[in-house]
């Protein structure tokens, strides 16, 4: 939630900044010239964020997992990815090119929590 709502305030930052740089020019962002609708703005003004939350892993995420799970070592506190490779081998997702991606993700994930 941290890091999203960083990411939230940083965009907001750049759009203050791009929307001050542009006041000088006459120009709105994304407006072409002769355009006179200005996009507002109001920094001070409440914002509402909607957060979706998923209850389950799709499919292929659900493997991956599955084979973070059984190449755990627990201990060396450790996860062998050549054992996740293998699994994914095996599954026939070792190909899909979303698979490996999110188990490193997914193994920062663990360490964290």
């Amino acid at each position: 939630m941290r890091g999203t709502t960083k990411t939230i305030r940083d965009a907001e930052a750049a759009l203050v900044k791009m929307m001050s740089k542009s006041q000088g020019k006459g120009k709105g962002p994304g407006k072409k010239d002769g355009d006179r609708d200005r996009v507002v703005f109001d920094s001070r003004k409440p914002k509402t964020v909607s957060v979706y939350v998923a209850t389950a892993f799709p499919e292929w995420q659900n493997v991956c997992v599955q084979a973070v799970g059984e190449a755990y070592v627990k201990d060396e506190d450790r996860v062998d990815d050549v054992k996740v490779r293998e699994v994914l081998t095996q599954k026939g997702l070792i190909k899909d090119k979303r698979t490996m991606p999110f188990v490193q993700a997914f193994k920062v994930r663990m360490v964290y929590f």
